[in-house]
């Protein structure tokens, strides 16, 4: 059976606002969290891109001339067969170029992942290009997972600078990073900018969540209309739906990974507590050890000491009994060794 086409995101946006928007309920099938409904919407709806990108390069709408997502999505193709790694790549006002990049699981090694996106573009030159043509390129990752642990800071821009001075090498490349879990430090500049209520939306998991925030920062309308417009559309929903399920499957492969570590790291937390106590007890052996020692040097050096006086009484001509006495010993206590130094001086 033939498959039927997919539905185009230019007239999924114009299309009318199906039916129940206002009535909608309950909880999100899939969220803005899933990177195919990030790139759906934001494709097809490039007002609300345009309402982003204001709020997190901190600019004005008259500032955006022109905007090109230049590697946009085609429906009903597997997300692997993608050309680019980035999830929305853009160029601005036909001179810089944008990377937004969406990244909900936690990655030990995102720091080097993202450095490898920002770099790898950066001064990708085409033969014949000069070093001055290199355009300016952001990387903006928005990530559901702390960058830092100890970070308290929601909303962060990073360049290379100066260790001593701060000076900053080159404006022409910059990452910026949004902590989606720590809105509660934002600073007084992200919330003029909406920053927060973009975590919010992002972050929202429900209807109800949704229009409370459309209402409450009007920019964020028609984004949340366009999610309803999304999940309206059977074939599009569809496609997220698949992405979902791929999504699911890394987090569990995730989740069961992280209980792997933590189950390692309490085995290998518990090797070494029974390291330290064997070598505790390999110690107090030690130390037993020592002590018996001392004790059986001490026993030989009494025993040596005890023949050495009843040898000199056994030639001072004197009885068992005599030596018992003197030595304030029972007889039959040194009988043995009596006896045998009795044949020996012989």
């Amino acid at each position: 059976m033939k498959k039927s086409n997919y539905t185009n995101l230019k007239k999924l946006q114009e299309q009318p606002l199906p039916p129940g928007f206002d009535t909608a309920s309950g909880p999100l099938e899939c969220t803005l969290l899933n990177d195919l409904m990030f790139r759906i919407v934001f494709e097809a709806n490039q007002q609300a891109l345009k309402s982003l990108l204001c709020s997190l390069l901190h600019l004005k709408r008259e500032d955006i001339t022109k905007l090109e997502i230049k590697n946009p999505i085609r429906l009903g193709k597997r997300i692997k067969d993608k050309k680019y790694i980035y999830d929305i790549y853009l160029l601005l006002n036909n001179q810089k170029k944008i990377h937004l990049e969406l990244q909900v699981l936690p990655q030990d090694f995102w720091t080097d992942r993202s450095l490898c996106y920002l770099c790898h573009d950066f001064g990708n030159l085409n033969a014949g290009d000069t070093y001055d043509q290199v355009q300016p390129l952001i990387q903006i990752d928005i990530l559901d997972f702390d960058l830092y642990k100890d970070s308290k800071e929601f909303y962060s821009v990073y360049h290379f600078a100066n260790d001593n001075t701060g000076r900053i090498y080159s404006s022409k490349i910059a990452l910026h990073v949004l902590q989606l879990g720590k809105e509660e430090y934002a600073t007084p500049e992200d919330k003029a900018y909406g920053i927060d209520y973009w975590s919010r939306l992002f972050k929202a998991t429900t209807w109800e969540e949704l229009r409370k925030l459309s209402k409450e920062q009007e920019n964020l309308q028609s984004v949340v209309e366009t999610i309803y417009r999304v999940n309206a559309d059977d074939a599009t929903l569809e496609e997220i739906r698949a992405r979902e399920d791929e999504l699911r499957v890394q987090r569990t492969i995730q989740n069961q990974m992280d209980h792997l570590k933590a189950k390692l790291s309490e085995q290998e937390a518990a090797i070494v507590r029974n390291a330290a106590e064997i070598a505790e007890q390999q110690a107090e052996i030690a130390e037993q050890q020592a002590e018996i020692a001392e004790q059986r040097a001490e026993i030989a050096s009494f025993q040596n000491k005890q023949k050495q006086q009843i040898s000199k009484k056994i030639l001072a001509g004197k009885s068992l009994e005599q030596i018992a006495a003197d030595l304030e010993e029972a007889p039959d206590d040194i009988r043995d060794i009596y006896e045998t130094l009795l044949v020996e001086l012989r």
